[in-house]
């Protein structure tokens, strides 16, 4: 896990992984949220997910795939969770409910990607 500023990057061992870690966070959110009386205490966060071979430098990562994730992340509206279509086919038949696919241009990436969004409120099990 590494912070970055205002965020935080994490890697996981696996996609299923990331994706249940990315709803219990939402969920806990969303939880904190409605306990609380203080509209200033309420927050809300954007995930975004990629999947891919990321390169370690003394513990750092970097390259596409964090540049992909970051990217997702940013096209993220608050309290959402964007990812990767590769992401999706990866856990093709597990307990993952998703949004409509769209495209997206992103920076520093050539043509369009697919982005799909995560119904985590509609998740079971996880």
């Amino acid at each position: 896990m590494n912070h970055t500023g205002d965020g935080i990057m994490a890697s996981f061992g696996s996609v299923t992984e990331s994706l249940g870690c990315s709803i219990a966070v939402q969920r806990a959110i969303a939880r904190h949220n409605a306990e609380s009386p203080d509209d200033g205490a309420r927050f809300r966060v954007r995930i975004g997910i990629g999947a891919g071979e990321p390169v370690t430098d003394a513990g750092d990562l970097f390259r596409a795939t964090v540049q992909f994730a970051q990217r997702f992340c940013d096209s993220a509206t608050a309290g959402h969770i964007c990812v990767s279509e590769a992401v999706r086919a990866l856990v093709i038949g597990k307990r993952f409910p998703f949004g409509p696919v769209g495209e997206l241009t992103l920076k520093c990436f050539d043509g369009p990607v697919r982005v799909v969004g995560v119904n985590w409120d509609d998740a079971e099990g996880v």
